[in-house]
Protein backbone atom coordinates (compact mmCIF):
# COMPACT_ATOMS: atom_id res chain seq x y z
CA UNK A 1 0.00 0.00 0.00
CA UNK A 2 1.31 3.48 -0.82
CA UNK A 3 2.00 6.15 1.63
CA UNK A 4 -0.70 9.15 2.40
CA UNK A 5 0.32 12.58 1.03
CA UNK A 6 -0.79 14.03 4.04
CA UNK A 7 -1.00 18.05 2.67
CA UNK A 8 -2.88 16.62 -0.64
CA UNK A 9 -5.55 14.60 2.25
CA UNK A 10 -6.06 18.02 4.19
CA UNK A 11 -6.33 20.22 1.34
CA UNK A 12 -8.91 17.65 -0.87
CA UNK A 13 -11.00 17.32 2.86
CA UNK A 14 -11.07 21.45 3.23
CA UNK A 15 -11.41 21.64 -0.95
CA UNK A 16 -14.48 19.06 -1.06
CA UNK A 17 -16.31 20.13 2.43
CA UNK A 18 -15.47 23.87 3.09
CA UNK A 19 -16.85 25.39 0.51
CA UNK A 20 -18.21 28.76 1.00
CA UNK A 21 -21.70 28.59 -1.17
CA UNK A 22 -22.07 25.04 0.26
CA UNK A 23 -21.38 25.69 4.28
CA UNK A 24 -24.19 26.31 6.89
CA UNK A 25 -22.21 29.31 8.94
CA UNK A 26 -23.99 27.88 12.05
CA UNK A 27 -21.90 26.52 15.12
CA UNK A 28 -24.05 23.04 15.21
CA UNK A 29 -23.21 22.13 11.27
CA UNK A 30 -19.12 23.05 12.05
CA UNK A 31 -19.09 20.45 14.98
CA UNK A 32 -20.95 17.66 12.43
CA UNK A 33 -18.37 18.86 9.91
CA UNK A 34 -15.68 18.56 11.86
CA UNK A 35 -16.37 15.30 13.50
CA UNK A 36 -17.01 13.84 9.82
CA UNK A 37 -13.70 15.31 8.60
CA UNK A 38 -12.22 13.56 11.63
CA UNK A 39 -13.70 10.56 10.80
CA UNK A 40 -12.33 10.65 7.09
CA UNK A 41 -9.08 11.85 8.26
CA UNK A 42 -8.74 8.76 9.78
CA UNK A 43 -9.94 6.51 7.36
CA UNK A 44 -7.89 7.73 4.56
CA UNK A 45 -4.65 7.75 7.23
CA UNK A 46 -3.20 5.91 10.01
CA UNK A 47 -0.07 5.87 11.87
CA UNK A 48 2.77 7.61 10.73
CA UNK A 49 0.31 9.30 7.83
CA UNK A 50 -2.64 10.17 10.72
CA UNK A 51 0.14 12.04 12.78
CA UNK A 52 1.45 13.91 9.85
CA UNK A 53 -2.51 15.16 9.26
CA UNK A 54 -2.53 15.99 12.98
CA UNK A 55 1.34 17.71 12.31
CA UNK A 56 -0.51 19.65 8.77
CA UNK A 57 -3.47 21.08 11.29
CA UNK A 58 -1.23 22.25 14.02
CA UNK A 59 0.86 24.10 11.63
CA UNK A 60 -2.30 25.38 9.85
CA UNK A 61 -2.89 27.16 13.19
CA UNK A 62 0.29 28.28 13.47
CA UNK A 63 0.50 30.44 9.83
CA UNK A 64 -2.17 32.66 9.33
CA UNK A 65 -0.65 34.13 6.04
CA UNK A 66 1.43 30.61 5.10
CA UNK A 67 1.28 29.71 1.41
CA UNK A 68 -1.24 26.32 2.57
CA UNK A 69 -3.83 28.51 3.98
CA UNK A 70 -3.57 30.64 0.83
CA UNK A 71 -3.96 27.58 -0.77
CA UNK A 72 -6.92 26.44 1.26
CA UNK A 73 -9.08 30.32 0.86
CA UNK A 74 -8.15 29.80 -3.22
CA UNK A 75 -9.56 26.12 -2.84
CA UNK A 76 -12.68 26.87 -0.71
CA UNK A 77 -13.32 30.48 -1.26
CA UNK A 78 -12.95 31.46 1.77
CA UNK A 79 -10.85 33.97 3.49
CA UNK A 80 -9.58 32.00 6.30
CA UNK A 81 -6.90 34.79 7.38
CA UNK A 82 -9.90 37.29 8.03
CA UNK A 83 -10.08 38.34 12.03
CA UNK A 84 -13.71 36.53 12.09
CA UNK A 85 -13.06 33.62 9.78
CA UNK A 86 -9.72 32.92 11.30
CA UNK A 87 -10.85 32.31 14.89
CA UNK A 88 -13.62 29.98 13.20
CA UNK A 89 -11.20 27.91 11.36
CA UNK A 90 -9.12 27.51 14.84
CA UNK A 91 -11.95 26.69 16.05
CA UNK A 92 -12.61 24.25 13.52
CA UNK A 93 -9.44 22.74 13.64
CA UNK A 94 -9.63 22.45 17.46
CA UNK A 95 -13.13 20.49 17.24
CA UNK A 96 -10.93 17.87 14.35
CA UNK A 97 -8.15 17.40 16.27
CA UNK A 98 -10.32 16.59 19.09
CA UNK A 99 -12.30 14.43 17.50
CA UNK A 100 -9.46 12.29 15.93
CA UNK A 101 -7.95 12.62 20.00
CA UNK A 102 -10.98 11.12 21.30
CA UNK A 103 -13.13 9.53 18.63
CA UNK A 104 -15.66 7.55 20.86
CA UNK A 105 -16.28 9.98 23.33
CA UNK A 106 -18.34 11.97 20.89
Amino acid sequence: MSAIDASALVAKEFDCYYQADELIWEDWAFRKLAKNSAERFAFYASGDSLNKVVDILRGLQLDRNGDFIKKLERDTNIDWSDEINWIRFQHQIEMILDFLRNPASH
